[in-house]
Formats: C-alpha cells, structure tokens, sequence
C-alpha cells in the first residue's frame, strides 16, 4: 500500500472522500472528547490572512511542473519538505519569472491595515478639569489693548503748547495763594487791633505789615516730585495712598494704593465714578 507522503494531492484528496463516506455510512459523528453537554465557547472572528506572493508562487509552479515535480520527489529518500525545495530551486533557475509575479502579486494584494485600537477613557478630576478650562480661557481671553497711561503726565513729555498752558495754570494758582495769604494777614492784623485793650498811651504805636517775598515763576520744565506726591485718601474707614497734584490742589490720578505706615505699598485698583473701585485695573507706571 502506498503511504501518504507518496501520494499526490488529487489522490490524498480522493482518499479523504471515501474515508468521510464511509464513516457516514456507519453512523458515527466523528470523535468526541471531554463532556459532551459542555458549552462551546464563542470564538472570535479572526482576522483572515491574504497569503504571501511566495506561497502563491509555490502553487502555480508545482501546478504548471507536475511531471518534473513527481522526478523530482521520487529521486529523493526523505519525503519531508520536497514541495519548499523544489520551488527553491526552481525559483533560484527562474529569477525574472518570480520577481513578475511578486510585482503583480503585489499590486493585486495591497496589506491589510492595522485594526484600529480600543480607545481608552481616561478619567479626569474635577481639579484637572477647572484647570484646563482656565487654561483654555486664559488662552481665548485676548491681550488687553495698551491703554492710555493715567496719572499726572511728565513735563518733559509736555508739548510745547502743553508745557506753556502748565506755566500759565501754575502762575495763576500762585497769584491766587499769595493773595489769600495777604488777604488772611490784613484780616488776622485788623482782628488782633480790634480785639487789643485800649492803650493808656495816647498815640498807638504803628503797627508794620509784613509783605510777603514776591513768587518767582519760571517756565523751566520741573521734576514730577515737586508737582506730584502721594498722600492718604480715605475711603469706607481704610486709609489708601492717591496721586495729589500740588498745583492744581487736587487729586491727579484715580489709582488707588494701599497704605502701610504712611507710605504707599501693593496697588489696590482704579476708583470708578460711582465709587466703587476696579481690582483689576492694571497699575500704571511710575518712575
């Protein structure tokens, strides 16, 4: 009898027929193992692969040798591994005939892609949440427009219209201390001879007004510190720190520090019209 490693395809195929109909014939199933009322677990679809060009190459050469690769397996005593050597060899004698068909395998066979991978759901704090949706905030919130610089403006900045209106303001605002102060002097001098006892002297004797030293103005352009100085501006019982212009006897800026021993300390914010006061005012500069 002839043994199955000798036997062509055709022939292991027909064999396998007439084995399968013959066990039909006697009523028997086919082998069972293990218990038979136990569950067949699910099997997963796998993943089928399309071969490789070689593989393919194999068939279609022993398809189209057949004789030579009958000679070839009956001159061999092992029976193992003819079909990988005598393609290897035919391959080796037929180079351009395998690189065609692989370059047409190819093109007919494009690789099958990767199959997508389980997305995993990441959980998030709600910390790390509120930070990244500040941070996303922070990102839109669009750069705040530089805006005009508050505060008393410098007189070496001064245009020259500007500087000259200054001189004049400044000029007024002295003519008009100086004649409050001599106004307050005639008034405290004539209060202070009213209320004075009757002398027994006859004649009085004369009593001399001091005149105040003429101011002197000039319209060179002074440093910020001698027009401007922080003072304490109080507000809701608090004591803050606000830019007081000297020459216009007023404040000069709406800025609003906080106060700590007399002396100006962190910015607080921008006093609004309505007395309230903006924190998140930016602080101007200073020099």
């Amino acid at each position: 009898m002839t043994s199955y490693s000798q036997m062509t395809p055709e022939q292991l195929l027909a064999q396998r027929t007439l084995i399968d109909t013959e066990i039909a014939n006697r009523g028997v199933s086919g082998p069972t193992g293990g218990k038979q009322n136990k569950e067949k677990k699910e099997k997963k679809e796998k993943r089928r692969s399309q071969g490789t060009a070689w593989a393919d190459f194999g068939k279609k050469v022993i398809q189209d040798n057949a004789a030579d690769y009958e000679t070839f397996k009956s001159s061999l005593d092992k029976k193992q591994g003819v079909m990988p050597l005598f393609v290897s060899q035919y391959r080796t004698a037929h180079e351009a005939e395998w690189v065609s068909f692989q370059t047409a395998w190819n093109e007919t066979h494009p690789k099958l892609g990767k199959l997508p991978k389980e997305t995993k759901c990441e959980i998030v704090s709600s910390a790390e949440q509120s930070e990244a949706e500040d941070a996303s905030v922070a990102e839109a919130k669009p750069e705040k427009p530089e805006g005009k610089r508050r505060g008393p403006k410098k007189l070496a900045d001064m245009t020259p219209e500007e500087l000259a209106s200054h001189n004049t303001k400044k000029e007024a605002k002295a003519k008009e201390r100086k004649a409050k102060k001599e106004a307050e002097a005639t008034t405290t001098v004539a209060a202070a001879v009213a209320e004075a006892p009757v002398a027994p002297v006859p004649v009085p004797t004369p009593v001399t007004v001091p005149t105040p030293a003429p101011v002197t103005t000039t319209t060179v352009a002074q440093k910020d510190d001698e027009v401007a100085e922080f003072r304490i501006f109080k507000m809701d019982g608090q004591d803050y720190m606000r830019i007081f212009n000297k020459d216009d006897n007023d404040w000069a800026s709406t800025d609003l520090w906080y106060s700590k021993n007399g002396k100006r300390a962190a910015y607080f914010g921008e006093l609004m019209d309505d007395g309230s006061v903006n924190t998140d005012a930016e602080e101007p500069e200073l020099e």
